[in-house]
């Protein structure tokens, strides 16, 4: 009978690290995700939950938006829309490396 438990713990920390790695934290991108039709028929309700519409995504058209701080998750799930940190590279924000080599000690 332990198996059984275990197989319930290790779900439960998974789904406690998915969570804590998906939160968006203040300053972020996020996939806005409504919960239901109405969520989506009322539209993200930016000015309640203080975040910044950046631009739509690839996927299904659904809002990337900027959180001001850690507690627009919570606010915005409240109102029955789910915010998932999205990567940076995923955003477009991708460093730049130059094509030119330049010349320190090691390569003369």
């Amino acid at each position: 009978m332990a198996a059984p438990a275990a197989f319930v713990q290790a779900g439960l920390g998974l789904a406690i690290l998915v969570a804590a790695i998906a939160y968006p934290f203040a300053g972020r991108a996020a996939l806005a995700i409504p919960l239901s039709a109405a969520a989506s028929r009322e539209g993200l309700p930016a000015a309640s939950t203080g975040v910044a519409i950046l631009g739509r995504s690839d996927v299904n058209g659904l809002a990337i938006v900027r959180t001001p701080d850690e507690r627009a998750g919570l606010a915005a799930l409240r109102r029955g829309w789910l915010l998932l940190a999205v990567p940076s590279l995923l955003c477009g924000n991708r460093i730049r490396t130059s094509s030119v080599t330049s010349r320190n000690t090691s390569n003369g």
